[in-house]
């Protein structure tokens, strides 16, 4: 499995070179790589040559947005473009409601949202006051706290990696076997 993009051969170069023990400080990302990956498949990866690749390898997000009615706007798009979107049909009954388990709480949010009371002399009960600014800013909001909270998980990961290899020493493959760097020597797992 040879790397995909320069950057990711130039990362399993400083993970195999950590690994070796030649690497003076290598960073948590690289020791966690480092301590997970078989020095073999490291080295498939460091060993890949860079022509032909890309400097990065881009990455799809698929985001679903939807408008202040709650309609996704793929639907609307469907309408404008008149190609149906093919969509996968289940093959179960389980994978379709493992899929509404988990958007249960957005749902009845949104409800809530539409269905409050604006007018109370009339039987009016939508919420028609949402503009498409405050539906875009929520939105932003909202990707934001799932931002945050994603790097505060990295934090505290690369926190709990340090502290691993503070306490336990950085790990090594060699002839003899594996083991861990302990004060300055070699401990054989």
């Amino acid at each position: 499995m040879p790397a995909v993009s320069k950057a990711q051969q130039r990362f399993f170069g400083m993970v195999r070179s950590a690994q070796k023990g030649k690497m003076k400080n290598p960073s948590s990302e690289v020791l966690d790589v480092a301590d997970d990956i078989s020095v073999k498949d490291a080295k498939k990866f460091a060993k890949t040559k860079h022509k032909g690749l890309p400097e990065k390898k881009k990455m799809k997000e698929n985001v679903t947005l939807q408008d202040a009615n709650g309609n996704d706007f793929i639907e609307i798009i469907d309408l404008i473009k008149p190609e149906p979107l093919v969509k996968k049909e289940e093959d179960s009954y389980s994978s379709r409601d493992s899929e509404l388990k988990r958007t249960k709480k957005g749902r009845e949010q949104r409800y809530k949202a539409l269905h409050k009371a604006t007018n109370d002399q009339s039987n009016v009960d939508v919420n028609e006051e949402a503009s498409y600014k405050d539906f875009t800013k929520r939105a932003r909001e909202a990707s934001e706290r799932i931002k945050k909270a994603k790097q505060t998980q990295k934090d505290a990961n690369a926190k709990s990696a340090f502290k691993d290899r503070v306490t336990k020493g950085v790990k090594f493959y060699d002839k003899k076997g594996s083991g861990r760097m302990q004060k300055g020597k070699k401990v054989y797992d």
